[in-house]
């Protein structure tokens, strides 16, 4: 599945559309969009060797915008790729630990809103994925929501209205208080990709070239 896939929009193709600057980094299906600058998974994985190097490939894409953009996602696969290999995995869980505690403290420091989505691609039975939001210095509270309220939550904070055909509403309780827009649209409206040129590799041939490093079986 590439981007020209997609019939739908993206979180961080709704804001730059609503005029945010955005940033877009490793996320599968991702491609060009006015007001986002969008380093795809395929550019990540062309210059990385394993799943360490995917992660610092991403994370240094990311420090490469340190005054950051109003709405930024950055997908690490590294721990999804190294599941089966526990030295370098332990390696990257610890790359990535120093990563977050640079990102931790701004937004305790109320810098910036952190969400911190652990998916994993092979879930047990029953697993269930976790989402950690840092907004301020407010106290641990946890709070169940369901994977559908994720993007209209980030949006929200954002300061975007909520899309009323979405499945999703947002979750004011995971934020600052007052920090949440809690005006509605009617909908966001379909993915109307812009041109670009199609690049010489297939979806499927792409998805036999990264089938190696462990994202599929």
């Amino acid at each position: 599945m590439s981007s020209r896939d997609r019939g739908s929009l993206a979180f961080w193709e709704v804001a730059a559309s609503a005029g945010l600057p955005s940033l877009s980094i490793g996320w599968w299906a991702s491609g060009p969009w006015p007001g986002a600058e969008v380093v795809s998974n395929e550019e990540i994985l062309s210059r990385a060797s394993d799943g360490i190097a995917a992660d610092r490939e991403s994370m240094a894409a990311f420090r490469r915008h340190p005054a950051g953009p109003a709405v930024a996602a950055v997908y690490l696969p590294g721990l999804d790729i190294l599941r089966a290999d526990r030295a370098k995995r332990a390696t990257d869980e610890r790359e990535i630990q120093s990563f977050l505690e640079d990102e931790v403290s701004s937004a305790i420091a109320g810098q910036t809103a952190l969400v911190i989505l652990a998916v994993d691609s092979h879930p047990q039975a029953g697993a269930l994925g976790r989402m950690v939001v840092f907004d301020g210095a407010q106290p641990w509270v946890m709070v169940r929501i369901r994977p559908e309220d994720v993007a209209p939550s980030i949006l929200a904070r954002a300061g975007i209205p909520a899309a009323r055909d979405l499945p999703g509403r947002p979750v004011e309780s995971l934020f600052r208080p007052g920090s949440v827009e809690t005006s509605t649209v009617a909908s966001y409206g379909p993915r109307v990709a812009p041109s670009a040129p199609r690049t010489h590799e297939s979806d499927k041939e792409y998805r036999e070239r990264v089938k190696w490093r462990g994202y599929f079986e």
